[in-house]
């Protein structure tokens, strides 16, 4: 597990690396065609269903906001995307 790290690691930088040369003096190429060999010979750690872990967020808005945001219209089509839940931001901190 900790070569498969190594590996995914070493690939990530190389990219970063590659994706901010500017062209200028000494400064690496773009990395081109890179592979990013992930091995799968080993149990999963752990598993999650993405219907019920991904969810939107809506932030809390000013005064009079909230009826036309949450208009028919709106609230189908926001549970069209299919998210299973969302969460309420008051914004309770941006009050002090």
């Amino acid at each position: 597990m900790h070569r498969l790290h190594a590996v995914v690691r070493r690939a990530f930088l190389a990219a970063l690396v590659g994706l901010g040369a500017t062209g200028a003096a000494g400064a690496q190429a773009p990395l081109r065609n890179a592979t990013i060999d992930i091995r799968d010979d080993w149990a999963p750690v752990n598993r999650f269903d993405p219907r019920s872990t991904f969810g939107a967020g809506i932030d809390g808005h000013g005064a009079g906001v909230v009826g036309k945001i949450f208009s028919r219209d709106n609230i189908a089509a926001m549970k069209s995307v299919g998210f299973s839940m969302a969460t309420y931001r008051l914004r309770t901190e941006l009050g002090v």
